[in-house]
C-alpha cells in the first residue's frame, strides 16, 4: 500500500455498483423572520425640521470685503519679473509704474503697496543685471585679450 503525503486524505471508495444515487437535498427555505419583528419607522414628512433648543444664538458674521489692487503695482511686478529674463532696459518701466502706483495708492487707499514697491525693487535689480553682464564680459574679454600678448 502507498503512503499518502501528510495533510491528504485519501479519496473516497467507489459507489457499489447497482446502488442509487443519493436523493437531492430539500429546496432553500428562508427562515422564518424573529417573533418581535417590528417594521421600520415611516419617512420623515418633507416641511421644517424642528428648532434647535433654546437658548442665545450668536448671528452669523461677515468678512469684509476684499480691498481692490491698484492695477499700476501689478502691472509693475509683472513687467519687472519679465524684464529679468527678456531685457533689462524694461526694469525701467517696472520702477516708473511702481512708483506712479505707489502715490495712487496713497491718495485711493488702494491695495497693492507691497507688489508695487517688489516692481521696483525686481526692476532695478534687472537693469541692473541686464548692463553689469555686458560689462563684465568686455572687461574679461578685454583682460584676456590684454594679458595674452606677450610684453
Amino acid at each position: 500500500m502507498s503512503e499518502q503525503p501528510p495533510g491528504q486524505q485519501p479519496p473516497p471508495p467507489p459507489p457499489p455498483s447497482g446502488s442509487e444515487p443519493p436523493p437531492p437535498p430539500p429546496p432553500y427555505q428562508p427562515p422564518p423572520p424573529p417573533a418581535a419583528y417590528q417594521p421600520p419607522p415611516p419617512p420623515p414628512q418633507p416641511g421644517y425640521s424642528a428648532p434647535p433648543p433654546g437658548g442665545y444664538q450668536q448671528p452669523p458674521t461677515y468678512a469684509a470685503p476684499a480691498q481692490a489692487t491698484n492695477q499700476k503695482a501689478l502691472i509693475s511686478l509683472i513687467v519687472s519679473i519679465i524684464s529679468l529674463f527678456v531685457c533689462g532696459v524694461l526694469g525701467i518701466v517696472g520702477i516708473i509704474f511702481g512708483s506712479s502706483a505707489k502715490k495712487e495708492i496713497k491718495q485711493t487707499g488702494e491695495g497693492g503697496e507691497q507688489m508695487a514697491t517688489a516692481g521696483q525693487i525686481i526692476g532695478a535689480i534687472s537693469l541692473v543685471l541686464w548692463l553689469a553682464i555686458p560689462v563684465l564680459l568686455f572687461l574679461g574679454i578685454l583682460g584676456a585679450i590684454i594679458g595674452s600678448t606677450p610684453h
